[in-house]
Parts: C-alpha cells; structure tokens; sequence
C-alpha cells in the first residue's frame, strides 16, 4: 500500500487568533479540539464546514503533574465517569469523526481505563489516534481489541518551539 500521512493540530480551542490562523491552513489538515474551551464548537463548525475533519482531543493525566482542563479523564475515575465524561465531551463538540490524547502518559497506560474509553468509543462510531505520549501506552491495544479503528502519532513536529526544530522533524516525517 501506499504511504500516508495525516497531518493533526492539537490543543485547539483556546487562543481565537491562532485557531483562525490553523484554520486558513490549506490542504487535508485534521484539527484535534479541546473540549469546552471558549472557542471549541466554532472551530469545530467552522473545520467541518470547510471540508476538514474535527477530533476531540481530550485531556487525560499524565507523569508531570501538568494541568488537565476541562474535561480530563484520571485514574481515579470509575467506569461510569470515564464514559460519561467521554460522552459528554463529545456532546459539547459537534463533528467529531475521532478522539485522540491531549498528555496522557499517566492514563493511556493504564489497560482498563483504555479499556473504559474504547468501549464507549464503540457507541459513537469513531477511531482514536493515539498521540504515544508514553512507550508504556495501552491506547491502541485496548481500540484493536474493541475493534476501534486506530493510529498512532509517528513525530511530533514542535515538541521544540523553534523554526529550525520544527523543520527537522517535518523532514523526518516526510
């Protein structure tokens, strides 16, 4: 088969100047939005009806103790929550075709949190795009075994905020 490659901006929702700049972006660009961020559901309406495809990119806990936002999903939660809260962000978030990870080192780990996840996954005919923030992550053996369509995130391209960095790593993506 042919090689592909999928382009996704994460972290949208927050910051309007940057969102519209992702937005103008030309070509076949996925944008991953963070639920209930002041600017989710316009830059989720706005990409679907550019022709563009919208994931939820949902904040999981992670190993450096950063801040989740709204919406997160952690270890401590029951079954119940992680597929509740799940489905309420996807509610909040119109034209979603897929899920990914925003962080998720600690959660995506984690067998049956995954697991949790996947299986509300299945209600909503959607696939998640595990972002590896982690080499321990459970996220796509969990989708594979609820038959959830998966991929996984190949390189980061700024991992590194600066020109020189990102263009290496869109090297090696290329």
């Amino acid at each position: 088969f042919e090689p592909r490659m999928v382009l996704i901006i994460d972290d949208m929702g927050y910051n309007l100047k940057r969102g519209e700049a992702a937005l103008a972006l030309p070509g076949a660009v996925t944008y991953s939005i963070l639920p209930y961020t002041p600017y989710a559901k316009k830059f989720a309406v706005d990409a679907h009806d550019s022709g563009r495809e919208v994931m939820l990119h949902v904040p999981m806990a992670n190993t450096a103790a950063k801040a989740l936002g709204p919406g997160a999903l952690t270890p401590e939660m029951e079954r119940e929550a992680v597929m509740s809260g799940l489905n309420q962000a996807l509610d909040a978030t119109p034209h979603v075709s897929g899920v990914n990870n925003h962080m998720g080192s600690q959660l995506t780990a984690l067998p049956q949190q995954m697991s949790w996840l996947m299986e509300a996954l299945q209600g909503h005919a959607l696939y998640f795009v595990d972002s590896r923030t982690t080499p321990a992550t459970r996220a796509g053996s969990m989708a594979a075994l609820h038959a959830i369509p998966t991929l996984r995130r190949h390189v980061f391209l700024d991992n590194q905020r600066d020109t020189a960095a990102i263009t290496r790593q869109f090297e090696k993506l290329l």
